[in-house]
């Protein structure tokens, strides 16, 4: 064999290397008889995972996947006694008519629920979008102004809820998720406005909700 033939066996070893494992992934794509067919272009985004921080339309809803709304339910009545997350009816979608959790401003934080205990209200609250890394998270809590003390509990979210999350639409869910419990004096009637702030990934995060109680 001379070095021309030689030189022609080991390009068409290495192509063969490369390509094989791509041609798998698009023949097992071919053959699943629930994806859309690869002819048709992907559909224009007409909704989003209610915790997706990326800028959208008004027009572009944002969905609550069905997996990790359970999930949340049973770890806010295991942790808190909460018997139903909290939702915002006035956010409900003109065409499905489902509430949406209530979530802040830039979507850091989710309130699971809140109980009246007396001239005090408890607040119950999931940090989501943690750094996907080990960098070290730091929150100060403010209510009125003056910061509020809390309690917390970091967790790994499951790989199952994970790809629910992946599935409906959001690519690099998050891998943690923080509990977080406050007490907060409120006269009856009166909203709750929490300011959020502190350091995450070497930067500063500042952030708003306002929570309406009886």
């Amino acid at each position: 064999m001379n070095g021309e033939s030689r030189a022609n066996l080991i390009f068409l070893a290495i192509f063969l290397v490369v390509s094989i494992p791509g041609a798998v992934i698009l023949v097992k794509k071919k053959m699943d008889p629930v994806s859309r067919p690869m002819w048709i272009p992907d559909g224009r985004r007409n909704s989003m995972v209610y915790i997706d921080q990326a800028d959208a339309p008004q027009s572009v809803g944002r969905v609550a996947p069905a997996i990790t709304s359970l999930w949340l339910a049973d770890e806010a009545r295991a942790r808190f006694g909460i018997t139903g997350i909290a939702t915002e009816d006035a956010l409900a979608s003109a065409t499905d008519n489902v509430p949406r959790p209530i979530v802040s401003e830039s979507r850091f934080f989710q309130l699971l629920g809140a109980k009246r205990q007396g001239d005090a209200v408890a607040i119950y609250l999931a940090f989501w979008n943690l750094p996907r890394g080990d960098g070290a998270v730091d929150v100060q809590i403010k209510h009125g102004g003056e910061p509020l003390e809390f309690e917390s509990t970091e967790t790994p979210v499951p790989a199952a809820v994970k790809k629910d999350l992946q599935d409906s639409g959001l690519p690099r869910p998050p891998q943690r998720i923080r509990w977080i419990s406050a007490t907060a004096v409120v006269p009856a009637g009166t909203a709750i406005p929490l300011s959020f702030s502190g350091t995450m990934n070497d930067g500063t995060f500042t952030d708003q909700l306002v929570i309406q109680i009886d």
